[in-house]
């Protein structure tokens, strides 16, 4: 459940888990930094050395201050907290120093909601807080002074419910004034973690047992603070007894995973801009689902019936011809008890060749109260129960019969009186509507109507008749009527008035008046006349459906020369008023109009630059953006600078095929890229989609007027790149020129595919294309696997997939072969089930040169779930490789094939199969994926 945009997505296991009282938040640092803003590490020790006086040439200050400057990725710092903190205590008496991190514990701000949200979420069944912290601050018993609070080393036992509540303050908590550590008791330095989890071992004895009983989430942590450091190494965190354990990890997930996985923590990434604002958001979310987990999750259902439906719909497709795919598909889904597991329930019921009428029935049967009785399924349940009405055995018709009968359980706070009024009620709808779709009852259904009537007499006959019928909000669409008598016999002067006047008023609820589109499309010589004598400013409405009309009467040819003579006429504040349509417009007739006449053509295009230059304000896209985010694409398309744009570039290479352009079109071109703001970009845009085009036939333009938008303002950067991704590559020229720039694109670049596909194919051009190695000019296998891993894992799976893509060249395969064998990165943060996937699927693609991918890149391989083994799709050719490469074949399965079968990829053990009649039948690893497979069922 991901509860905002980029925040973490929290398993649904761990939701359902602190529902029921499971859960212990394990709070640390980045707790108080978050919204009370006590100092992190570096700043506390700041304020600790400043509160002592240090010397300026104090080793603890350069410690500190070494640790600061390093910044590597993933890593905070080179010198842990307590490994700092126990340089301090070498120069400093322990009480002064401790004095000195009380001090330094003042909140800054008086939020606390932060704390209020973990307070909520600690909440266990019986509503008492369960938390721990190694925080030293009070700030979760500001939340609710009435919350008991323990501290170290007295804390009680996980194990003694009745003992073990309040905050658990496990590294000693300030005292009550906040000016010393409360008993002396804090642990910070490397004797103080030594004592508590080693030597006398009371803080490992604690969480050992909270493990054993609680799943754990660490949040405000890193990887590498010395509570993680010296808990879970220290402790067999792999152990059976042990409960899972979460981590909240700044940062994507292949990053988080390689910080926390083996350590035996589940990692949950989330994006770390703006302070954490995601983390916190989805805490406080999260913290208010806590209220009321049913209720909350009712709110939000409705927004996935959408993604439902299209899954449900793909199903209905593949059922025909492969049936048990579907039935696998469905048996994680329906061991479930939620609306989901309900839905899709109902629709196996519905689901021609599914399942027979005995089997349908009993599933029916078995649904829970909320599955049988919701509104949210009445319809789909109903219809699914009469079409198979006639098909159930009479022992599980009375079944059905007897729960309809039944009606509903009661619920908590329900009164008897209460129930058997809704039980009745809810019987009797569903079984008038059985009746009158011709359902025969077992029982007398006069008798049974009459007895359920009596405890609801309120219940009409008409609540049954529309039991099934859809909750769902009903649309229509609004249609038009053109009509245009009305615009005949006035004056050309007052037709646009007229027009005006009447245009979008509504007859009813669905219809419309649009007189001067149907003028404008049965009599456009008249709409033109009439929107010439117009009275200004010009009617963007009226010139759309004069200028851009869905249909229209075959009028003279000389109608677009007469329409540009009038826009060309037109003063520039007012042709500003319609660049959009005219832009449009001009897009269509530019070639008609320069071959038939030149010199309007020459006049329009004058009129229109003028007024992009005097007018720029009005020379924006039709698409709108939110804030500064910007779709410089959508909108360039959408523009008229990026249509006209398109146009000069177009129009330039038709008037002149081979060498330099026309200086009229690269002077319009330029003139577009000079405007101010987003107009001038959304010319680059357009431009940058030619470059390399007009690199080579208009070179000074395109290196004086556009390369330089990659040096200027963030906006002017990313036109400039949205441009270059559209292209379809760069010269080499070009990749000279823009090689180091496109190495700090893909550093910083996002994840979006929009941005990722494009830029990984430019990157790998930049050290693969032949023209650049024998220069000297191609980026170097170092600078590319640095970037490799430097990037996010949808950019490392975007370059695989371009692997893919040259692997059906010849001449680039052994490049590829190249790039995964010595530049692909071996580190376990570029690794992912992603990648992983992507590098299999890579290694099957290969065909022939199967073994050579395999050897070039099998150590890339790990084990994977079969939802995330793409590789596995094609069965036709993982049997024709096994069949060829046996020997291959089995190290390949070997690598990527789970310990437990249950997850292996739907039906690969045909292909384990079939290597038992090949050379390999007697090797041990195929024997050990028998055992796999024939061990399977044991772990369920």
């Amino acid at each position: 459940m991901r509860f905002v945009q980029n925040g973490p997505i929290f398993p649904n296991e761990l939701l359902s888990a602190r529902d029921e009282g499971q859960v212990i938040f394990f709070c640390g640092s980045g707790v108080s930094l978050a919204r009370a803003h006590l100092p992190d590490f570096y700043g506390l020790a700041d304020d600790v050395l400043e509160h002592l006086h240090a010397a300026s040439n104090s080793r603890a200050r350069a410690v500190i201050a070494a640790s600061r400057a390093v910044s590597v990725r993933g890593v905070e710092g080179l010198i842990p907290a307590d490994r700092a903190f126990s340089i301090l205590e070498q120069e400093f008496d322990v009480p002064r120093v401790r004095a000195a991190v009380a001090a330094s514990l003042k909140p800054k701000v008086d939020d606390l909601s932060a704390h209020q949200a973990l307070i909520d979420l600690s909440r266990g069944t019986d509503g008492e807080v369960r938390l721990v912290t190694t925080n030293f601050d009070r700030l979760f018993e500001a939340c609710d002074p009435n919350i008991a609070w323990h501290t170290a080393p007295d804390l009680p036992s996980p194990n003694r419910l009745a003992a073990f509540k309040g905050i658990m303050h496990l590294h000693g908590v300030l005292d009550l004034d906040g000016r010393a550590p409360l008993e002396e008791e804090f642990v910070i330095s490397s004797a103080d973690f030594g004592r508590a989890y080693l030597s006398e071992g009371w803080a490992t004895r604690f969480i050992r047992s909270l493990m054993e009983r609680y799943q754990i989430v660490f949040v405000g942590y890193t990887a590498n603070d010395p509570p993680v450091q010296y808990l879970l190494e220290a402790l067999n965190t792999r152990s059976a007894t042990f409960q899972p354990m979460y981590a909240l990890q700044a940062g994507d997930d292949e990053l988080a995973e390689a910080l926390w996985l083996h350590k035996g923590v589940t990692p949950i990434a989330f994006n770390a801009a703006n302070n954490y604002a995601a983390l916190w958001d989805s805490l406080l979310a999260w913290a208010e689902r806590a209220h009321d987990p049913r209720g909350w999750e009712a709110d939000v259902g409705d927004n996935l019936t959408a993604l439902f439906r299209d899954w449900v719909a793909v199903l209905e497709r593949i059922l025909p011809a492969d049936p048990e795919l579907v039935r696998a598909a469905l048996a994680h889904w329906l061991r479930r008890s939620d609306a989901v597991a309900n839905r899709l329930t109902i629709w196996t019921v519905t689901a021609a060749g599914l399942l027979s009428d005995h089997d349908a029935a009993r599933r029916l049967i078995a649904l829970n109260d909320d599955g049988f009785w919701d509104r949210d399924h009445q319809r789909d349940l109903l219809h699914a129960i009469v079409n198979r009405w006639t098909g159930f055995q009479p022992s599980d018709l009375k079944d059905i019969e007897d729960r309809i009968l039944r009606g509903p359980d009661i619920y908590d706070g329900e009164t008897a009186d209460m129930h058997n009024k809704r039980a009745a009620y809810y019987a009797l709808e569903r079984l008038h509507w059985l009746r009158l779709k011709g359902c025969a009852f077992t029982f007398d259904f006069e008798t049974e109507a009459q007895r359920l009537r009596e405890r609801c007499p309120e219940w009409s006959p008409r609540v049954g008749e529309e039991a099934a019928n859809s909750i769902e909000i009903k649309v229509y669409s609004v249609g038009e009527r053109t009509e245009f008598d009305a615009l005949l016999d006035i004056p050309i002067a007052d037709v646009a008035g007229a027009a005006l006047a009447m245009d979008h008023q509504r007859i009813d609820v669905q219809t419309v008046l649009r007189p001067f589109r149907g003028l404008s499309r049965k009599m456009p010589v008249r709409s033109l006349a009439a929107l010439r004598h117009a009275a200004s400013p010009p009617s963007l409405r009226l010139w759309e459906d004069f200028l851009l009309p869905d249909e229209r009467n075959e009028t003279t040819p000389r109608l677009p020369v007469a329409t540009a003579c009038v826009l060309s006429a037109l003063a520039p504040a007012d042709l500003a008023h319609i660049l959009r349509p005219v832009a449009l417009w001009v897009e269509k007739w530019e070639a008609k109009l320069r071959a038939d006449a030149p010199d309007i053509e020459a006049s329009l295009w004058s009129n229109l630059l003028g007024a992009l230059e005097q007018h720029t304000e009005r020379a924006g896209s039709a698409v709108l953006t939110t804030g500064s985010k910007h779709d410089w694409l959508m909108e360039a398309i959408n523009s008229p600078t990026g249509i006209l744009a398109g146009v000069a570039v177009h129009q330039s290479s038709t008037d002149a095929p081979e060498g330099l352009l026309p200086a009229c079109w690269i002077d319009r071109l330029r003139r577009m890229v000079e405007l101010d703001g987003d107009p001038g970009r959304y010319a680059v845009v357009t431009a940058n989609q030619n470059l390399s085009f007009l690199n080579a036939r208009a070179g000074t333009f395109a290196r004086d007027q556009l390369l330089r938008f990659k040096a200027g303002d963030p906006d002017d950067q990313a036109a400039f790149w949205t441009g270059v991704f559209r292209a379809q590559g760069l010269s080499a020229d070009l990749h000279r020129i823009l090689n180091q720039d496109i190495v700090e694109a893909a550093r910083a670049a996002g994840t979006g595919r929009n941005e990722t596909a494009p830029l990984s194919a430019l990157l790998l051009r930049c050290w693969a294309i032949d023209e650049l190695r024998e220069s000297d000019d191609a980026i170097s296998a170092n600078t590319l696997r640095e970037v490799i891993l430097d990037t996010s894992d949808e950019f490392r799976r975007q370059l695989l997939q371009i692997i893919r893509r040259w692997w059906r060249e010849p001449a680039w395969q052994e490049r590829a072969l190249e790039l995964l064998q010595s530049v692909w990165p071996r580190q376990r943060v570029a690794r992912s089930a992603g990648v992983t996937d992507a590098v299999a699927t890579l290694i099957i693609d290969g065909d022939d040169r199967f073994p050579e991918l395999l050897a070039a890149a099998g150590d890339l391989l790990e084990p994977l779930p079969g939802m995330a083994a793409t590789w596995s799709y094609d069965e036709k050719r993982l049997k024709s490789l096994a069949a060829r490469f046996p020997a291959d074949m089995l190290d390949f399965l070997y690598r990527v094939l789970a310990e437990d079968a249950a997850n292996w990829p739907f039906r690969i053990e045909g292909i384990v199969e079939d290597l038992e009649a090949s050379v390999v039948a007697k090797d041990s690893r195929l024997q050990e994926l028998r055992r796999r497979w024939a061990a399977r069922g044991l772990w369920n």
